[in-house]
């Protein structure tokens, strides 16, 4: 298959598959999803990360000096350069092979326009807690919610960078406007 990796656009989950966009052909290609372990990381990271929160709770106690400060914003930094590096090179790895043709029907694009309305929700999500871990952080000197900040950071950074929001939000509005005219043309032939 000829398709390049920078030009595919995630539009989403569809059952079984997620759909991806090829920009340059215009033609719509789905990948079998893997295994989703997030399930089964999820609570070993809440567990861990509460034990190293409170290990450098103990350890440091307040860290409110002018080096705090900079510290947080230079892991913010980190944080986001290296979850785009990160979401780069797992683009790059990306096997093209497994992809095939799909033809979506009328009903499949409006449950993916449906879903990405989920995933800027996920986004406001992110950013609220981004807000609230900063607040608790300075306030409180709690390592906790600067965990929280970073995996609020993380998350956030590799939503908008793998499924690049505005230019999926304007290939949703131009394939509904295509459907619509498909469906007057065809009103208008009865």
């Amino acid at each position: 298959m000829d398709t390049s990796v920078k030009k595919l656009i995630n539009m989403g989950p569809l059952e079984d598959y997620f759909i991806y966009y090829d920009l340059r052909n215009q033609v719509f290609y789905e990948v079998k999803q893997g295994m989703n372990y997030s399930a089964i990381a999820a609570p070993i990271a809440v567990f861990s990360l509460q034990r190293l929160s409170k290990l450098l709770n103990q350890t440091f106690g307040d860290v409110s000096s002018p080096f705090n400060l900079l510290f947080f914003i230079l892991m913010s930094l980190f944080l986001i350069f290296g979850t785009i590096l990160l979401a780069k090179s797992t683009r790059r790895k990306m096997k093209t092979d497994r992809f095939r043709k799909v033809r979506l029907t009328k009903a499949n694009i409006k449950t993916l326009r449906r879903k990405s309305r989920w995933t800027v929700l996920v986004e406001v999500f992110c950013f609220l807690m981004i807000l609230f871990s900063i607040y608790r952080y300075f306030t409180y000197s709690d390592f906790l919610f600067l965990m929280m900040y970073m995996l609020g950071i993380f998350s956030l950074v590799y939503i908008v960078y793998e499924f690049q929001m505005k230019t999926r939000k304007r290939l949703f509005k131009e394939l509904m406007e295509t459907l619509q005219d498909d469906s007057r043309g065809k009103e208008g032939e009865m």
